[in-house]
């Protein structure tokens, strides 16, 4: 009698192959794509390094502005404590952006009677920039408001600054 059927022995070469190649496609596909991640992340980069020293130049360009206008309050031959925005503050170059900073003096008294000299500080990248540099943002980069504190009265031409207080710091877009 003859079997029509006969069972083989289904032994398991090739399979080694095929674990290999699917082995290949995971590995290929996960490098690919950190490489694909990698790229971006430089192109990302460069965008970061520019905000971040963008906002950098500013902050810096606001505390110039901070010390200068505390000079104007307290300086004798200049008589600005009732002014000290007045003149417009220089401009500040600093991490490849010129940026110009502005400011708004403000006076009063507060419900108890303490004297009030708050300025409020705006930077805003400067329109002519370094050969080479492109400021993104036009508007308001950086703004802080800080109190001058003085005992002297509110229509001295000439003051002195006890402390300087900042009261807000915030960042732009």
């Amino acid at each position: 009698m003859k079997r029509l059927w006969s069972p083989r022995s289904r032994d398991e070469s090739g399979a080694a192959l095929v674990l290999a190649i699917v082995f290949m496609v995971v590995v290929g596909a996960i490098g690919g794509g950190m490489l694909a991640n990698l790229a971006s992340s430089q192109y990302n980069r460069n965008d970061l390094d520019l905000a971040r020293n963008r906002e950098y130049a500013a902050d810096g360009a606001i505390e110039t502005g901070i010390a200068q206008v505390r000079f104007r309050m307290t300086d004798s031959g200049s008589s600005q404590a009732l002014a000290p925005c007045a003149n417009p503050l220089p401009s500040v170059t600093l991490n490849a952006f010129t940026i110009q900073v502005s400011c708004t003096y403000t006076q009063g008294r507060t419900l108890t009677g303490f004297l009030q000299r708050n300025v409020i500080f705006s930077a805003k990248c400067d329109l002519v920039q370094p050969s080479g540099t492109v400021c993104p943002n036009q508007g308001v980069i950086t703004q802080a408001q800080v109190n001058f504190e003085s005992a002297s009265s509110l229509t001295a031409t000439r003051i002195d600054v006890t402390h300087t207080y900042i009261q807000s710091w915030t960042v732009g877009p």
